[in-house]
């Protein structure tokens, strides 16, 4: 039984058991079940490994390789001396399970970028929506493009061009104050700056200059009906040069 922080009590005794699961599947399986029942809700600490191995009819290995497996795919969260949490979904791991579940995918250049587009006018139209409570970010946004723009008299490496425009895009994330979103959008993000490092040497820091002024301007301005034209417009600078 978990005893949530409003004095409510959630049971976690598993619904079923199946004769082909191990004992940690099966931890795994119930604790997922009560996720999606909503018994279990972000925040929400976990019970003693004591009680938990009673609710589920297994040895302290089994929950021990159960809750590592829930920790990797971003479900749980160990808060030393404390306890083990349900996951917020803002955290690290789930942020590492999107990324590493796309690079298993292996998805062609154009899926990605049909992803990118889709994501980036939704977060593009909620930074314009949310323009009254993202000042920091958009201050962070300006801090960036203007490093951008010093970067040009310099004799940068497209490593360097490729942080900053990276940067640029994840206070992006930030902006749009949609916590699901921005886990979603940053893991792509960071996918993208792992799998196109090589063709990105190729890219003009005049091109990319141009494409953040296209979008801040569009922020700036809070012109939603530019968000899509602007988008495209800085895809551009990702596609390979033939």
């Amino acid at each position: 039984m978990l005893m949530k922080a409003n004095g409510t009590a959630v049971h976690l005794q598993p619904d079923f058991k199946h004769q082909s699961m191990s004992a940690a599947e099966l931890v795994v399986t119930g604790i997922k079940q009560q996720l999606i029942d909503r018994r279990l809700r972000a925040g929400d600490r976990l019970p003693p490994e004591t009680e938990l191995c009673e609710v589920f009819g297994v040895g302290r290995s089994s929950l021990r390789e159960a809750i590592r497996t829930l920790r990797a795919q971003g479900l749980l969260e160990l808060q030393p001396g404390v306890g083990t949490f349900v996951s917020d979904g803002r955290g690290k791991a789930f942020r590492d399970t999107l990324f590493y579940n796309l690079c298993l995918a292996d998805p062609e250049l154009d899926e990605v970028e049909e992803l990118r587009k889709i994501l980036e006018v939704d977060v593009m139209e909620l930074i314009i929506r949310n323009y009254k409570r993202n000042a920091p970010e958009r201050v962070l946004l300006h801090e960036n493009f203007n490093e951008l723009t010093a970067l040009a008299s310099t004799d940068y490496d497209s490593e360097t061009l490729l942080a900053n425009d990276m940067d640029f895009h994840k206070i992006m994330a930030d902006a749009c104050k949609n916590h699901v979103i921005r886990s979603i959008y940053r893991s792509l993000i960071d996918y993208l700056q792992r799998s196109m490092a090589d063709s990105y040497a190729a890219q003009s820091i005049e091109r990319v200059l141009e494409s953040h002024r296209s979008l801040l301007s569009t922020i700036d301005d809070r012109a939603i009906d530019r968000v899509e034209e602007s988008v495209s417009f800085s895809l551009a600078p990702w596609r390979p040069q033939a």
